[in-house]
């Protein structure tokens, strides 16, 4: 019956490699009948390792979205291969109704490299659902307590740029762990607009220390340089306020290097202001030549 048939495409494809992997994994995930899939989630808790990615692979070929619940416990499993698989599938069977036990996890996990796989996941549950349960997401970031999981939740917000994010991570700026303030700045230079540059642009100017203040304004120079409806010139500002508390070359040459997307007079001037500096003269001097071409000088 099915469940022979399945188990054995599944023991075929977990045992070889190449060509007869290939056959029997494409023969289980279009084996037709109506009780195929229930199989294949019935037997998930009783298959070894090897065979349980291959099941759980199908379940993600096949968009088994029945089989979501029980992805989320074997995302707990011994083996880290058969958790990682789970979380992957996850991404693409799980909806927002899984989000709580996902962040259940998320917590739970003692590996980065998991807690970064379950980050990925509610990322793209997040994404296919239009933010549907970003508000789990929110109240999880403001009362999770463990390090780890909070950076980690932070990243998922400034992922997912949705501006009801913003304040919780502008609280995490200013909080008094390192960690948190260092997420709070990667997860808003992540952000899909210019809303947090200015917040970005305090903490490159006025925190303690200097790794922060660098993130900080390689974040700030990223948003600022974003497609946007201002004007070349004002754009052109913004990056001088970033050239002006800039404390190391690569950062000054960073600005450079986007000037010439914002062809103006300033630009062509800010440009030229640095070919004095010996640090920063090649990169200035090819700043002024596209800038030129573009404005057709």
């Amino acid at each position: 019956g099915n469940e022979t048939v399945v188990l054995l495409l599944a023991q075929t494809a977990a045992v070889n490699t190449g060509t007869e992997q290939k056959a029997a994994r494409e023969s289980l995930y279009r084996l037709r009948g109506n009780k195929v899939n229930q199989t294949i989630i019935d037997n998930l808790n009783r298959a070894e390792a090897k065979v349980k990615v291959e099941l759980i692979r199908s379940i993600g070929e096949r968009s088994i979205k029945a089989g979501a619940t029980m992805l989320l416990k074997t995302a707990q499993d011994s083996d880290a291969t058969v958790r990682r698989e789970s979380f992957k599938v996850l991404s693409d069977v799980g909806g927002a109704e899984h989000l709580s036990a996902l962040l259940d996890l998320l917590v739970k996990t003692q590996y980065s490299s998991e807690r970064k796989a379950a980050e990925k996941t509610i990322v793209s549950i997040l994404k296919k659902t239009e933010n549907a349960g970003l508000g789990q997401v929110l109240a999880a970031a403001t009362k999770i307590t463990e390090l780890k999981a909070r950076c980690s939740l932070l990243g998922i917000l400034g992922k997912i740029g949705d501006n009801r994010a913003l304040s919780v991570l502008r609280k995490a700026l200013a909080d008094r762990n390192g960690d948190v303030k260092r997420a709070a700045i990667l997860a808003l230079s992540e952000w899909p607009d210019a809303g947090p540059a200015a917040e970005l642009l305090s903490v490159a100017k006025n925190d303690a220390v200097v790794v922060r203040q660098v993130l900080a304004l390689q974040g700030y120079i990223k948003l600022v340089s974003l497609p946007t409806k201002r004007s070349a010139s004002q754009t052109v500002k913004l990056l001088q306020d970033g050239m002006d508390i800039a404390k190391r070359p690569e950062e000054k040459k960073a600005v450079l290097a986007v000037l010439p997307q914002f062809a103006c007079t300033e630009a062509l001037k800010m440009a030229q202001n640095c070919e004095t500096d010996s640090a920063l003269a090649a990169e200035a001097k090819l700043a002024v030549e596209k800038i030129k071409k573009a404005l057709k000088l």
